[in-house]
């Protein structure tokens, strides 16, 4: 495990030496190797077909679809597999943040 460290003292944890550092503010790390070919076409074909506009958070409560956001997105529920439950778990190790902070889904 190689620890990647950077300003105020905090690090962050990789699975492997074979990273790339891209940027520092914003950290910005290529980490090779941290999932396969077959993990992410189970996660594209997941999504398949449940591509929705992006909404933003309306002031006066919900969502609403904005002019300004033109991207589509799919939320998968990933505790309900367990590759892709190791993968959240995986990355929010390396971050140092729980998965509880991820955005919905």
């Amino acid at each position: 495990m190689a620890r990647l460290h950077f300003e105020g003292n905090r690090a962050m944890n990789l699975p492997t030496q074979n990273y790339s550092l891209l940027n520092l503010n914003p950290m910005v790390v290529i980490i090779d190797g941290l999932f396969g070919p077959e993990l992410a076409n189970k996660i594209i074909k997941l999504g398949e077909g449940a591509y929705r506009r992006s909404r933003t958070i309306n002031p006066k409560g919900g969502s609403k679809i904005d002019e300004t956001r033109t991207n589509e997105q799919v939320k998968i529920d990933q505790w309900r597999d367990a590759e892709i439950t190791k993968l959240v778990t995986d990355v929010s190790s390396i971050v140092r943040l729980p998965p509880e902070n991820a955005e919905p889904c």
